[in-house]
């Protein structure tokens, strides 16, 4: 009934041949199945009606006498339902019409649609279109892309295999090797792992209903050709498709990029360096060279190259950043970028969407430090020794109303969530806790990882098949965004409010492309 009316959950019919009722018998019973019951010899007669002997239990009675009312109001909305069922199929079979015609530049076609009959009969097509898009050059765009870029325009799409992995299996052509080897590689049902060596393991699903409209239908079309169709070789050429391998580099040091799973805007690379040794301890600054290139060409190739316009790390997840013209790189990214976090009262991950304040707690280290020094408007700073099983200390002023923060450190071991993974962290004493707590007002400790965790997708750009390591980020070790996409976020931030726009503060790595201001994307690297 929820698929209907979106009330009541819990409630639906099985259909039941009548002619299979011989061979239906349950192992066990429940109240009402039964007309009589022994209950020492398991003896019992079941009632002689189907439907009686297979209902165990109360029914919901109450959201039976709901369905009454929800088909009135539908009526009274939408007319009768083979009125809907047309509607819903018309408009579906526009966005197929639409979708099946669209091509890119070079004749490619933009989306590879799945359905039996080409929409030429609404007695076996309902009103929704399954599909996936495609790059000019024919490799898959990500499901997950498409939801999350679909999202920010305020279109709702369903993802995955939708609880059908037969019709999924037999229309992304995956066999039960395939699927194991999905698992094994970290995908399961309902995450954003849309793509795994180049094969989809999910589509899109547009689906219509009684209240959709034909500018709903032309709302998403047009959609699908702003975002992903590429009317010209240049825009073609500019944009990084995902799942190609590409390179990222310095003059002394070459790293390549390889896909991965999801992040935040769906397009996931992962950085890895050619060679293990050396990968710590290396240096990255303001104005380095980066070179985007294909996988059969070098960096000394390289026919575009773009400079790298600042460095911000968040060693304290959620909390403030630090901006830097030159920073060290460590075993998970930047050396200490997000070694550190802050759990609430229960204990959990605080992020900036529960408590908006943990962007104005901020850090202040060096590579070299012995310290990392947190400090908030109108307290005195702490300082949290950097050394594996050191102490916090109080600045000299730190003291406030009769609290001293200069305590010893706790180094109690708790266990913590980010991402679905278990990580290990050592809680950093009383004197955090206490500096924190004053400062957000909330009960809060400061915790920092002991135990490297590995991204969920295994690297095979150095050909080890090794998953890279991360700190407490999300999913990706670096987060790599253009300025011209910050620009353009911000001018259009700016038509929407009066306030003045703050300026790009939550990249980690922003990188200024000349001579390509008119291409706006945004990359999100792993290393």
């Amino acid at each position: 009934s929820h698929k209907v009316f979106g009330f009541p959950t819990g409630l639906g019919a099985l259909l039941v041949r009548r002619d299979s009722a011989p061979l239906l018998f349950k192992r066990y019973y429940g109240g009402g199945t039964v007309f009589g019951t022994v209950s020492r010899s398991g003896l019992h007669l079941p009632r002689s009606d189907l439907h009686e002997r297979l209902e165990d239990g109360t029914i919901p009675f109450l959201e039976i006498l709901a369905l009454e009312h929800g088909f009135q109001t539908l009526s009274k909305l939408a007319g009768p339902m083979t009125g809907i069922a047309d509607r819903t199929f018309t408009l579906a079979k526009y966005v197929h019409d639409k979708l099946s015609v669209m091509k890119h530049y070079n004749g490619a076609p933009l989306c590879i649609i799945y359905c039996h009959e080409n929409f030429t009969d609404p007695s076996k097509q309902g009103g929704i279109v399954n599909f996936n898009l495609l790059r000019p050059d024919g490799k898959f765009v990500g499901y997950s892309e498409v939801s999350n870029l679909a999202s920010v325009h305020d279109i709702h799409l369903r993802t995955g295999c939708f609880c059908n992995t037969g019709a999924c299996m037999n229309y992304l052509h995956l066999d039960t090797s395939l699927i194991l080897n999905h698992l094994e590689a970290g995908h399961i049902c309902g995450d954003s792992m849309d793509i795994i060596n180049g094969k989809p393991t999910g589509s899109v699903r547009v689906s219509f209903g009684y209240m959709s409209t034909l500018k709903d239908a032309k709302t998403f079309v047009s959609f699908v050709e702003s975002n992903f169709q590429h009317s010209t070789e240049t825009s073609s050429d500019d944009l990084i498709d995902r799942p190609s391998t590409n390179f990222i580099g310095r003059k002394t040091d070459d790293v390549i990029v390889k896909e991965c799973g999801d992040v935040g805007d769906g397009r996931g690379l992962e950085v890895e360096t050619v060679e293990k040794r050396g990968r710590e301890g290396r240096w990255i600054k303001v104005g380095d060279k980066v070179a985007i290139v294909s996988s059969n060409t070098t960096i000394g190739t390289a026919c575009k190259t773009y400079k790298l316009d600042s460095i911000r790390l968040y060693p304290v997840k959620s909390c403030g950043s630090l901006e830097v013209s030159e920073w060290l790189i460590g075993g998970c990214g930047l050396l200490y970028d997000r070694e550190w976090v802050v759990l609430s009262e229960h204990r959990a991950c605080l992020s900036q969407k529960q408590e908006p304040r943990l962007s104005l707690v901020l850090p202040f280290l060096t590579p070299h430090s012995q310290h990392l020094e947190l400090r908030f408007q109108g307290k005195a700073s702490l300082k949290v020794s950097l050394a594996r099983g050191g102490t916090e200390e109080g600045s000299n002023q730190t003291r406030r109303q009769g609290r001293d923060f200069s305590l010893s450190s706790g180094g109690a071991v708790c266990q913590m969530r980010v991402c679905g993974d278990k990580v290990t962290g050592t809680d950093c004493g009383e004197a955090a806790a206490s500096w924190l707590t004053e400062a957000l007002s909330r009960d809060c400790r400061l915790v920092r990882q002991t135990h490297q965790r590995t991204a969920k997708t295994p690297s095979s750009a150095s050909g080890s098949g090794e998953a890279p390591l991360l700190s407490l980020a999300n999913e990706a070790q670096y987060l790599l965004v253009t300025r011209a996409s910050a620009e353009y976020l911000l001018s259009e931030i700016s038509k929407r409010h009066t306030k003045q726009v703050c300026q790009t503060r939550k990249a980690r790595l922003t990188i200024s492309m000349h001579g390509s201001h008119s291409i706006i994307y945004t990359l999100c690297i792993d290393s």
